[in-house]
C-alpha cells in the first residue's frame, strides 16, 4: 500500500512541478495522508512521514499531520520534510502550530537544510466547524443563539488571518524569510462536511468562497465545489453571476 501511495503522490508531484518552479517553490505542492495508525505517536509519524518523503523524492510533496500533533510538526519540518497541518479549529490552536512552524524552520536552518523548497499550510474546516457549531446552537432552542449559525467559521478565519499576519511579522520569521523559507499559509478548506452527523446542512461551498480571499491564503476545493462556485458564485468586486 505504501509503495502504490508513493507511485501516485510521485505522479501528482510531476504532474504539478511546472507550477512549483514557476512560482518560485510557492504553490504547486501535493498533500499525501500517513497511515492513521502512526498519528498518535510523533516518532511513528516522523518515522513514517521521512520513509514517504524519500521514496517520492519529489520537493513539492506535504505530510499531513493533525493540528494536535505540535511535536510531529515541529520534528518533520526540522529534518526537511514538508507539512501540511489538518483539522485547525481553534486560534488557540493555530497560534501553536505557526510556534511549531518556526521551532521546525528554525531546527532545520541550524542542520543546514535548504528552507526554499520546505512547504507547509495549516487547515481550517470550515464547512464543518459550522456545521458542529450550527448543531449545537439548534440544540440549545434559544433565541439568542440563532443569529450565530453559520458565522463562527468566518469569524475564526478572521481571527487565523490576524495571528498569521503577525507571524509574518515576527523577527522570528524576518530571520527565516532571509534565509529562504517559504510562510506557513493558512489554508481554507470548504468543500469538508459531516454528512452523516446528524444536524442542519451546512452553508454550500460558494457561499464561503468570496469571503475567504486573502493574500497569502489557499483554498482547499474538491471537483463539486469548483462545480458550485462557477454556478453560483462571485469572485471579490463582481456582482453575482
Amino acid at each position: 500500500m505504501t509503495a502504490l501511495l508513493a507511485q501516485d503522490a510521485q505522479r501528482a508531484c510531476e504532474l504539478l512541478s511546472g507550477v512549483f518552479e514557476r512560482s518560485g517553490n510557492h504553490d504547486g505542492y501535493v498533500s499525501v495522508d500517513l497511515e492513521p495508525a502512526t498519528l498518535s505517536d510523533a516518532t511513528a509519524t516522523v518515522r513514517h512521514a521521512h520513509e514517504l518523503n524519500r521514496s517520492v523524492d519529489r520537493p513539492n510533496l506535504l505530510v499531513k499531520i493533525p493540528a494536535c500533533g505540535f511535536n510531529a510538526i515541529r520534528a518533520c519540518l526540522a529534518e526537511g520534510v514538508g507539512v501540511q497541518v489538518t483539522g485547525v479549529f481553534s486560534v488557540s490552536t493555530y497560534r501553536k502550530v505557526l510556534d511549531a512552524h518556526l521551532e521546525g524552520l528554525e531546527l532545520a536552518r541550524g542542520a543546514g537544510i535548504p528552507l526554499g523548497t520546505l512547504g507547509s499550510v495549516a487547515a481550517l474546516p470550515v464547512r464543518l466547524l459550522d456545521h458542529e457549531v450550527d448543531r449545537q446552537l439548534d440544540e440549545l432552542a434559544r433565541s439568542e443563539g440563532r443569529p450565530l449559525r453559520g458565522t463562527v467559521a468566518l469569524a475564526t478565519a478572521r481571527l487565523m488571518y490576524a495571528a498569521y499576519e503577525e507571524y509574518l511579522g515576527s523577527e522570528r520569521w524576518r530571520a527565516l524569510r532571509v534565509a529562504g523559507a517559504q510562510p506557513q499559509r493558512p489554508m481554507w478548506s470548504v468543500a469538508e462536511a459531516a454528512e452523516d452527523t446528524a444536524g442542519p446542512e451546512p452553508e454550500p461551498c460558494y457561499s464561503y468562497l468570496s469571503r475567504l480571499v486573502g493574500w497569502g491564503t489557499v483554498s482547499e476545493l474538491d471537483q463539486d465545489a469548483v462545480t458550485e462556485f462557477a454556478a453560483h458564485g462571485t469572485r471579490p468586486g463582481h456582482p453575482h453571476r
